[in-house]
């Protein structure tokens, strides 16, 4: 094999590797716009007044989780590498504190070492669970992240949406202990809450 033909083999490799690179960088590029768009943040999370999917699970301190429970609870989703899930985290102390009639479990993306120390400043709170492969997110169709899903005391979804603020969070367990959704997403009461709350803008 002649040196010419050599080095043009490799650099015809580096050249396809270089172009496989550069293809799934742009994937990753339209699917964060698609994400980050009305219709993707639309997409994510179950149906409001939807049964929640059952779940059981393991805290990092090994403490059982079952869900859903006969109580308003707000499940958020944070991820390890998510920086403003760090500025929510700051928030659930005080969240806690004001709605003690409110479970609230926080399911976070990243290896279980990594969630573990990120669990460290809330630890005794709230339940944590590490979620390494996003399987539990995949299954609430969670792509995003600060991420919540409000449920009522009957295990009905009453809202899900982005939770970047402490105040977008209030919101949150608000609509967690709100009244039941029927007749085409009109509460028990006949208010219809979710058309007419203040929505939090994404960030």
């Amino acid at each position: 094999m002649s040196t010419p033909f050599l080095v043009s083999y490799v650099l015809l490799w580096v050249l396809v590797a270089g172009l496989f690179v550069g293809m799934l960088a742009l994937y990753h590029h339209f699917g964060e716009m698609y994400l980050s768009s009305p219709q993707g943040r639309s997409a994510q999370g179950p149906d409001e007044g939807s049964t929640l999917k059952a779940l059981e699970a393991h805290t990092v301190d090994a403490t059982a989780v079952v869900l859903p429970v006969d109580r308003p609870t707000l499940l958020l989703f944070v991820s390890t590498t998510c920086d403003v899930c760090k500025e929510v985290r700051t928030a659930v102390p005080r969240l806690v504190a004001d709605h003690t009639d409110v479970s609230v479990v926080v399911v976070c993306a990243g290896r279980p070492a990594m969630v573990r120390a990120w669990a460290e400043p809330i630890a005794g709170l709230v339940p944590v669970i590490a979620d390494p492969r996003s399987r539990i997110s995949e299954q609430y169709q969670v792509d995003l992240r600060p991420f919540c899903i409000a449920v009522g005391a009957d295990g009905l979804v009453r809202a899900r949406g982005i939770a970047n603020t402490h105040d977008g969070l209030e919101m949150a367990v608000e609509d967690a202990k709100s009244l039941p959704i029927v007749d085409a997403g009109t509460p028990a009461d006949g208010h219809d809450h979710l058309a007419t709350r203040k929505k939090e803008p994404a960030k």
